[in-house]
C-alpha cells in the first residue's frame, strides 16, 4: 500500500521561509546597489533569487517594502558602529579629543564600508538619485541620523571646536568618497598605487588620507594643523 506523502513540519517551513527571505534580501541589496532603486524591478530580483515574483511579493508586499527592509537592516548595522562614536563626540571638550574620535571614526568606517559595500552604495545611490518615489522609512531614518549628527556638530561649532558646516553635505561627501575609494580599490587597484588598499600599509595610508580630509572639512585648512 502506498504511503501518503509526509507533511512538512512547521519548523522546516519556517526555516525555508527565512532562507528565502535572506536570499531575496541579498539579491535585492546587490541590484539596488548596482543599478539604483528606479532601474531595478521585482522580476529581476526574483529571478536572481530563483523564485517567482509572487513569492517575493508575499514576503515583502511590493518593491518599496523590499527596499525599506533592505535599508532598515543595513541602517541598523551602520548605527551599531556609528552610535558609540556619536556618544563620544557629544562629550568632546577640545580639538585634541575631537581628533581622537575622528581617528577612530575613520578606522571604523573603513571596516564597515569594506564589509557592507553594497549597502553603502545603495544608500549613496538614494542620496544622489532623483527618485520620484520616496520610501517613508528610508526618509525617516535618514532624517533622524542627519538631525542627530547636525545637533552634535552645531553644539561643537557653538563651542568653537569645529567650524560651521552643512551636515548633509558632509555626510554625503564622506559616504561618496569612501565608496569610491573602496570600489576603486576592488576594481582598479592600480589606480590607487602601491601598496594596495587590501594591505596593512595601504589601509594605513588610506586612513591617514581620510583623517586629514575630515579634519580639513571640520576644522578648516589652517586650524587642523594645530596639534
Amino acid at each position: 500500500m502506498t504511503q501518503p506523502p509526509k507533511k512538512k513540519s512547521r519548523r522546516n517551513t519556517r526555516a525555508n521561509g527565512r532562507a528565502t527571505r535572506t536570499r531575496i534580501l541579498t539579491e535585492a541589496t546587490r541590484f539596488f546597489a548596482d543599478t539604483g532603486y528606479e532601474a531595478t524591478s521585482v522580476r529581476q530580483i526574483a529571478q536572481a533569487a530563483e523564485i517567482d515574483a509572487a513569492t517575493l511579493l508575499y514576503h515583502f508586499g511590493d518593491k518599496a517594502g523590499l527596499f525599506a527592509e533592505v535599508y532598515r537592516l543595513g541602517h541598523l548595522e551602520f548605527l551599531a558602529v556609528l552610535n558609540p562614536l556619536l556618544m563620544r563626540l557629544r562629550r568632546v571638550d577640545s580639538r585634541a579629543e575631537l581628533r581622537d574620535v575622528l581617528d577612530d571614526f575613520i578606522v571604523e568606517m573603513h571596516e564597515f564600508v569594506a564589509s557592507n559595500l553594497s549597502f553603502i552604495r545603495l544608500a549613496l545611490y538614494r542620496i544622489l538619485e532623483d527618485s520620484s518615489e520616496i520610501i517613508p522609512l528610508e526618509d525617516s531614518l535618514q532624517s533622524v541620523a542627519i538631525t542627530t549628527i547636525a545637533s552634535i556638530f552645531d553644539d561643537l561649532s557653538e563651542r568653537g571646536i569645529i567650524r560651521e558646516i552643512d551636515t548633509r553635505a558632509f555626510v554625503s561627501f564622506i559616504i561618496a568618497s569612501f565608496t569610491t575609494w573602496h570600489m576603486t580599490g576592488r576594481t582598479k587597484p592600480s589606480w590607487l598605487g602601491e601598496p594596495g588598499l587590501g594591505s596593512r600599509d595601504g589601509r594605513a595610508r588610506s586612513e591617514a588620507f581620510y583623517i586629514d580630509l575630515v579634519e580639513t572639512f571640520l576644522l578648516g585648512e589652517f586650524d587642523r594643523h594645530e596639534r
